[in-house]
């Protein structure tokens, strides 16, 4: 898994540019400050996937692989202690107590073979 550098506190809109394998993503990272929760835009070669929102512990791309040919996916996992257990991540906690991370479609198919989602 590759850990995406995130820093909540440079915006809360931001762009971030990553290039697992031969694959260039591109995701902007954006706070909604209404229902306060982390959603992610990804584009690249694979075409684009819209309002996808950061849940934890939970393959992002999951049930939308027909909208995108991205090899991979992306999940939130804990860095610390104190969030396992929350199923939310807030503004400040994004790269500090979550982390986003790059899965290969190797590390995807075994988190769903270890939950059983085969």
């Amino acid at each position: 898994m590759i850990l995406i550098p995130f820093d909540p506190m440079a915006s809360a809109d931001q762009i971030v540019r990553i290039q697992p394998g031969n694959q260039l993503i591109q995701m902007r990272l954006m706070w909604n400050v209404r229902s306060n929760f982390w959603t992610m835009d990804i584009s690249g070669d694979f075409g684009k996937v819209l309002g996808l929102k950061l849940v934890p512990d939970w393959p992002i791309l999951r049930g939308r692989e027909a909208t995108s040919l991205l090899e991979g996916d992306f999940i939130v996992r804990p860095l610390t202690k104190e969030v396992v257990g929350r199923d939310s991540v807030a503004y400040e906690d994004l790269g500090v107590k979550w982390g986003l991370l790059w899965m290969t479609p190797d590390e995807k198919d075994a988190w769903e073979a270890f939950y059983g989602l085969e």
